[in-house]
């Protein structure tokens, strides 16, 4: 005859096998109970992590691993584009620099540096207003949401996506 099993008793998915451990831990008495994957002969300090000796191989194995596959080879693509040794990325920046008007010997001062930043979020900014202003007729909008209204709604996300400032700020000037 098959002995029957209590239903908090079994390990195999059947039940509570977290009220079997602590039954268990009782049953031992207070000198026996201790957390899980801790050794007998010490007692883990509160708030301290186990870390064992395979752990710290496996993230020895991962961190060289990630060196070797990853770091090494971008390294190396680096040091080819600046030392000019990178041919497809001329070929692909030439025509570029060219419709650009951009001069590759010629050195970048602060001041073009400075006006070529503000362009560039000046653009940001305008490119935002304008996919918020024309939301409702621009495809992939499955929800149909209807564009945002030209008052403060849409020039304040364009140009606190630009500035970083949030609502945070603009809620606490009013």
């Amino acid at each position: 005859m098959a002995r029957r099993r209590r239903p908090d008793a079994g390990l195999n998915g059947s039940g509570n096998a977290g009220a079997l451990h602590e039954r268990l831990a009782l049953r031992r008495g207070p000198a026996r109970a201790r957390p899980a994957g801790l050794s007998r002969r010490s007692v883990a300090a509160a708030g301290g992590l186990l870390v064992t000796a395979a752990a710290w191989l496996q993230l020895a194995a991962f961190v060289a691993l990630l060196l070797l596959l990853i770091a090494w080879p971008r390294g190396r693509a680096i040091g080819a584009v600046v030392q000019g040794r990178f041919a497809l990325g001329s070929r692909l920046e030439a025509p570029l620099y060219r419709l650009a008007g951009v001069d590759v010997e010629r050195e970048h001062g602060w001041v073009g540096y400075a006006l070529g930043l503000m362009l560039f979020y000046g653009i940001g900014v305008l490119a935002v207003y304008a996919v918020q202003r024309l939301q409702a007729v621009l495809p992939l909008n499955p929800q149909a949401l209807p564009a945002v209204s030209p008052t403060r709604r849409s020039t304040r996300p364009s140009a606190s996506s630009r500035t970083r400032t949030g609502r945070a700020t603009v809620a606490n000037r009013r």
